[in-house]
C-alpha cells in the first residue's frame, strides 16, 4: 500500500471557560486523484478549554491509519508544549531502544516524575494525556511519523477555520 501524506487539524472551544465545550477534528489526504476527508465533533455540558483542545487532538490520532505520514496542525500551545519542545513545530519519534515514544515537550518530565508536577500536584487531564501518549505510541511502533505544527488561529487557514466550526457544533446546548 502506498504511504500516504495525511494532514489533520484539530481544535477546541469552550463557552465560557469551564463551561460547555466542543472539540472539532478533521483529516485528509489524497489519494488516485481524489481528496478524501473524515470531520469530526463533540463535545461536553461541563468541560474546560484544555480539555476540548487535546480531546480534538486524541480523535484526529484516533481517525489516522497507522503507518502513514501524518501532520496534525492546532493552534493550541497547551497541547504542542506537551509533546515537542517549544510548542511550534516538531517531531515525536521512536525511542532507540524500541520502547514506546520520545516526546521532547512536557510529556517527557511528567512521566519521569510519575505524572507529577514541579510543585508536587498531578497533571491535569491526566487521562487525555495518557491516551494521547498511547496513540502516539501506537502509531510510531505502527510505522508512521507524527509531525506537529502550531497555525494561528483566526488566521484564514482553511482547515483552521474548519476545526474551528466543528468545536463550536460540538458544544451542547
Amino acid at each position: 500500500m502506498k504511504r500516504l501524506q495525511i494532514e489533520g487539524y484539530s481544535d477546541g472551544a469552550c463557552k465560557p471557560n469551564p463551561g460547555p465545550g466542543g472539540w472539532g477534528a478533521v483529516i485528509m489526504w489524497s489519494t488516485e486523484g481524489a481528496e478524501l476527508r473524515w470531520l469530526a465533533h463533540g463535545g461536553k455540558k461541563q468541560t474546560t478549554n484544555n480539555e476540548m483542545e487535546l480531546t480534538g487532538a486524541l480523535e484526529v490520532l484516533k481517525l489516522c491509519p497507522r503507518g502513514h505520514d501524518i501532520t496534525l496542525y492546532m493552534d493550541t500551545q497547551y497541547f504542542l508544549k506537551g509533546v515537542i519542545n517549544g510548542g511550534l513545530d516538531g517531531f515525536v519519534t521512536k525511542s532507540k531502544l524500541g520502547k514506546g515514544t520520545i516526546f521532547t515537550g512536557w510529556l517527557n518530565g511528567w512521566m519521569a516524575k510519575g505524572w507529577t508536577l514541579g510543585g508536587g500536584g498531578m497533571v491535569k487531564n491526566l487521562e487525555l494525556w495518557k491516551a494521547i501518549v498511547d496513540e502516539c505510541d501506537s502509531h510510531i511502533l505502527n510505522g508512521s511519523t507524527l509531525h506537529f505544527k502550531w497555525v494561528k488561529g483566526h488566521s484564514g487557514n482553511e482547515g483552521n477555520e474548519l476545526v474551528d466550526s466543528l468545536a463550536d457544533l460540538g458544544i451542547p446546548k
